[in-house]
């Protein structure tokens, strides 16, 4: 799991790393259709 583009305007957000085998599917279509995007997870359980 990786972003393909620091610039892109379209995210990929999941809550955890294990939701990725979901979305990986997600991230084929847009390299597909050659669409930038970003990869992030983020939980609400994260303490800082």
């Amino acid at each position: 799991m990786s972003s393909r583009n620091n610039s892109a305007r379209i995210a990929i957000v999941m809550g955890s790393k294990s939701d990725w085998a979901t979305m990986q599917f997600t991230a084929e279509i847009f390299d597909a259709l050659n669409v930038p995007y970003h990869v992030e997870v983020v939980s609400a359980h994260r303490y800082s």
